[in-house]
């Protein structure tokens, strides 16, 4: 992963963000930013997601090089996404499943290796426990 970006904001401005991750998958670059329990995640193949590690869903920001509907909604004041996938690991690799019960078998599997390494440093950094 070329870039990691660890914060601590309290106001997160989901649009910018997913903007920012989808452009770096775009540009064929990978990258990780992580807001606590949010984790954007970009690879060089043009693919891009965000994963919320607390409640373990998946929503595609970008799927070969095609921005994707973020299925971010407004609350007020805040975003929040719809979060179309669940996810889960096993054997190296999140596994995403669509919530809504349909064919999941198109959908990708994602390399973890990096990302827990990155997760785990995070959580040195930031004094966080999260998991994949």
């Amino acid at each position: 992963m070329s870039e990691t970006r660890l914060t601590r904001e309290t106001k997160l401005d989901l649009p910018k963000e997913c903007d920012h991750i989808v452009g770096r998958a775009l540009a064929g670059e990978d990258a990780i930013v992580q807001m606590g329990c949010l984790m954007f995640i970009a690879f060089s193949s043009g693919d891009a997601f965000a994963l919320d590690l607390d409640h373990k869903v998946a929503c595609p920001l970008c799927l070969a090089r095609e921005k994707q509907p973020y299925g971010l909604m407004e609350t007020g004041t805040t975003w929040a996404f719809q979060w179309p996938w669940r996810y889960s690991v096993s054997r190296g690799r999140i596994n995403v499943a669509r919530i809504d019960g349909e064919d999941s078998s198109g959908l990708p599997r994602l390399p973890a290796g990096t990302i827990k390494r990155r997760l785990t440093d995070y959580n040195r950094k930031a004094g966080t426990n999260y998991h994949l």
